[in-house]
């Protein structure tokens, strides 16, 4: 199928390719579900902006979509906030991923403080979308999905021997 027009090749794709830096498959998927889905970014913008006064004045502050990919990532590799903002910092891939490309990255709390604004039901919302989606692309099926990872306290009984 013919393309109505070719995506301009951006620095750090150039980068990229003559450094021989090999892209997350994962995260390159995560870019075309975000792309085709601007709602989630809506979603997320609208949990940042709650309690402002003023949404269009102030600081700029960090964007819905850098959230949202920083948050993908920490969550893709298990890092902490921290290791998280250090790791994006030091990787061209993961800066352009999380859209900042040679600006400055925030500290990891600003990171953690963006993060904490997304409500639960944001959250779920979220995860519907992308669902709804995977199966549309046939990458998932839909049939179970595992959105709650709730710690349950129970008794746990001491041991009693070394074995």
């Amino acid at each position: 199928m013919r393309q109505l027009r070719e995506r301009q090749c951006t620095f750090f794709d150039a980068l990229v390719a003559t450094n021989g830096i090999e892209r997350d498959p994962i995260l390159v998927v995560v870019s075309e579900i975000l792309r085709d889905n601007p709602r989630i970014l809506q979603l997320i913008r609208k949990d940042l902006q709650r309690h402002l006064d003023q949404p269009g004045r102030g600081r700029k502050g960090l964007s819905a979509e850098q959230v949202l990919r920083f948050s993908i990532v920490m969550r893709r590799f298990n890092w902490s906030y921290r290791v998280a903002r250090d790791r994006i910092a030091d990787s061209l891939y993961l800066r352009e991923f999380a859209g900042f490309g040679w600006h400055r990255i925030p500290t990891h709390q600003a990171f953690q403080q963006a993060v904490k604004k997304l409500r639960p039901a944001t959250i779920e919302r979220i995860n519907a979308i992308l669902i709804r989606d995977s199966v549309e692309r046939e990458i998932e099926d839909g049939d179970i999905t595992r959105t709650d990872t709730t710690v349950v306290e129970c008794n746990v009984r001491p041991p009693t021997d070394s074995g």
